[in-house]
């Protein structure tokens, strides 16, 4: 029973740690001849990955 406790005492220790980094804001330049919006989707879990684009 202690040691359930301890792991579960851990694990909220590093997920209450995990928040209280913030990455920095950050402004980016798309260049739009090599960028486009895709999608993935996982098919029969995790088996194959369905993979497309918005043209």
């Amino acid at each position: 029973m202690k040691k359930n406790l301890l792991i579960a005492a851990a694990g909220a220790l590093v997920a209450v740690a995990s928040f209280s980094v913030m990455a920095e804001e950050a402004t980016y330049q798309l260049d739009p001849g090599h960028t486009s919006p895709s999608f993935e989707a996982d098919h029969f879990g995790g088996l194959s990955v369905w993979r497309g684009k918005f043209t």
